[in-house]
């Protein structure tokens, strides 16, 4: 467990293409307690077990009724998201980072629910973020990106608050961008202000400000949006076919 570092669990969509709730959909991981489990839980539960200190799953209310306790044995915060269905996964992060006002932290880990990833993978992330570049004196970087106002709410601790390199580090692999990303407490706080944009276009609007980190690990790729994905969900639900927990 790494202090200080938050993974905000993108959990709230409806799951039309699929067929259900991708937080719902039942997974059949070797080595996991049975019966199977709710993605969701799963996704908790492993970045729990490696490097978050905290860990919010973002969901409708009635996915929060009917998960809740189950996320919060997970160790995790329940965070519920009453944002218009067109603000996407963009409303979602601004529920997140409205909880988090306030609330210390020095990186956060963004990754929808169905991105599985090595822990390694987030490691790496974690690391180029909070690189600092030795030939820069402190005051040298903003401390927050243009559009983000000095007072934010969102900040890192004062033992953190150091000239970083970067504001974002997104994992790369065959010269294609993927999730989770990762964000300083800086560029989280976009989203405390209105009209949250899309996350993808939150990155560019951040330039040179974030990197790219190179990684061994082809499922940042990965996107499960379609019930005849077949090969995809074999490796997420250890099944050819989408269930879901009712």
């Amino acid at each position: 467990m790494s202090p200080g570092v938050v993974t905000i669990v993108l959990a709230a969509g409806r799951g039309a293409r699929l067929g259900g709730p991708k937080a719902l959909l039942l997974v059949h991981d070797a080595g996991r307690e049975l019966p199977p489990i709710p993605l969701l839980e799963a996704q908790c539960r492993d970045r729990r077990a490696a490097e978050s200190e905290r860990v919010l799953a973002v969901v409708r209310p009635d996915m929060a009724e009917l998960l809740g306790a189950r996320l919060r044995a997970a160790g995790a915060t329940v965070v519920v998201s009453r944002a218009p269905e067109d603000q996407g996964p963009a409303g979602s992060l601004a529920a997140a980072a409205n909880h988090l006002r306030n609330k210390p932290f020095r990186v956060a880990i963004v990754t929808p629910v169905d991105v599985r990833v090595a822990p390694a993978t987030v490691g790496r992330l974690i690391e180029a973020l909070m690189e600092v570049p030795p030939e820069a004196p402190p005051e040298a970087l903003p401390e927050t990106p243009p559009e983000a106002p000095a007072e934010t709410p969102l900040a890192a601790p004062a033992s953190s608050r150091l000239a970083r390199r970067f504001l974002a580090a997104v994992p790369r692999f065959s010269e294609r961008r993927g999730h989770p990303v990762a964000l300083a407490p800086e560029a989280l706080a976009r989203y405390c202000q209105p009209s949250p944009p899309p996350l993808r276009d939150h990155l560019r609007s951040l330039g040179d400000r974030v990197v790219a980190v190179d990684v061994d690990d082809p499922f940042v790729l990965e996107d499960l949006d379609l019930a005849h994905q077949t090969e995809v969900l074999l490796r997420i639900a250890g099944a050819a076919e989408a269930t879901f927990l009712r």
